[in-house]
């Protein structure tokens, strides 16, 4: 269909009608499998899972995103509360919030991964590797070193919800503070609907507020993935302060004012770390803190402006309205 001369309102209608159907796709594809034969592996994704692509591709020239991204699967929560506050039927709202269930679900599942196993079969994982692909395969002590305490800063993980075995930039700590974030507007949704809240949804948001307060504006892997990025993001400061200062009032609804009143403490930590990143010499925001500039444009990024709109702190200071 020409949709070239349909008005912007209509445009915008039916692309997010597309949209929501596509990204459906990608979640719980249990029906697919992907095979990596370099690397002796296939996957079968697991309920709850979100592929960052369904695309069967091997860097072909089209990349294999066939992983589940914590930050990816945070922003698709939001979109499906989002579609569920905007049902036209009470079928359709029910099947965004159930989408939304199982996600929880298998995050719950990855905060509980390790890289013991993954570690002890390196070996044997390294002679079903191509000898020219073991570069990608993430060394034993890499894998080992993946514990409770670190896990949720990983950058992404086999669907099947097992850690992944391929090299990638990280740690990462934005993905983590969006899904308590989007799992605390879930909340708020499902109790203005009267529907009820499982109680996976606190253990998850508290596992996740936690683990952010013990990870606020360290230094990690940013929004690009660059592994010459290790810095303080703003991106990532800033995706942080909107989850604890959302975290204040509802750790406070859930009667825990020790937890509230830490979120607050922190909160506050990351709106000061997030002015370190001003330039009043270029009157902007530079994405990355620690490196240096050197013009007006060197420190611009595209991902300060979908840091505040991820963030959703309407009317706030790193919010689209801040002037």
């Amino acid at each position: 269909m020409n949709t070239s001369s349909l008005p912007l309102s209509a445009w915008i209608t039916q692309q997010a009608a597309r949209s929501a159907q596509l990204m459906q796709g990608g979640i719980s594809a249990t029906h697919l499998t992907k095979v990596r034969a370099v690397f002796g592996t296939a996957v079968h994704p697991a309920k709850g899972s979100v592929l960052a692509s369904p695309v069967d591709a091997a860097w072909d020239p089209e990349p294999d995103y066939f992983f589940h991204w914590p930050r990816d699967a945070a922003h698709v929560m939001h979109a499906l509360t989002v579609l569920a506050e905007n049902a036209r039927t009470t079928t359709a709202r029910n099947k965004w919030n159930r989408h939304f269930s199982d996600i929880v679900d298998f995050s719950l599942k990855l905060n509980r991964q390790d890289g013991r196993a993954a570690a002890a079969a390196h070996k044997d994982r390294v002679k079903k590797t191509g000898k020219q692909f073991r570069q990608y395969l993430r060394p034993a002590d890499a894998l080992a070193a993946i514990t409770s305490d670190t896990v949720q800063g990983e950058p992404r993980f086999d669907p099947d919800g097992r850690v992944s075995i391929l090299k990638w930039a990280g740690p990462q700590y934005d993905g983590v503070a969006a899904r308590a974030h989007a799992c605390m507007d879930h909340m708020d949704f499902l109790k203005a609907q009267k529907l009820p809240v499982k109680a996976n949804f606190v253990t998850l948001i508290r596992q996740d507020i936690e683990f952010t307060i013990r990870h606020a504006d360290k230094e990690c892997i940013g929004l690009w993935e660059e592994d010459n990025e290790y810095d303080h993001h703003y991106y990532t400061v800033a995706a942080q302060w909107a989850a604890l200062s959302r975290a204040v009032d509802w750790a406070r609804a859930q009667g825990d004012a020790a937890l509230s009143e830490k979120c607050r403490i922190v909160g506050n930590q990351l709106a000061r770390a997030l002015e370190k990143h001003w330039q009043p010499q270029h009157s902007s925001y530079k994405y990355l803190r620690a490196r240096p500039v050197h013009d007006v444009t060197d420190g611009l990024d595209s991902a300060i402006i979908m840091a505040a709109n991820h963030g959703r702190q309407e009317g706030l200071r790193h919010s689209p309205m801040d002037d």
